[in-house]
């Protein structure tokens, strides 16, 4: 029963995160670095993204976001830090 919830929860969080990831993708030309990833096995399951740029001016961006859920809940985490 737990692992039907665990799908659940994830399931319900990947779809909002994934829409929304397609619009902000779409408005970034600075990005020099992001990735997505995603996988669940046994433990868990997890969808995390990445990205990171440098302009030529020297401002600074990076920001983070991940999706977990395993058998003790689900959660989301982000780390965003930028410099001007």
């Amino acid at each position: 029963m737990r692992n039907i919830y665990r799908v659940i929860a994830v399931g319900a969080l990947a779809i909002p995160f994934a829409l929304g990831a397609a619009g902000v993708a779409a408005a970034d030309d600075d990005v020099k670095f992001k990735d997505k990833h995603s996988h669940s096995g046994p433990y868990g399951a997890e969808l995390c993204k990445v990205k990171s740029y440098a302009e030529e001016y020297g401002d600074t961006y990076f920001y983070e976001f991940c999706l977990k859920a395993n058998k003790h809940g689900a959660w989301a985490n982000s780390t965003e830090a930028s410099t001007d």
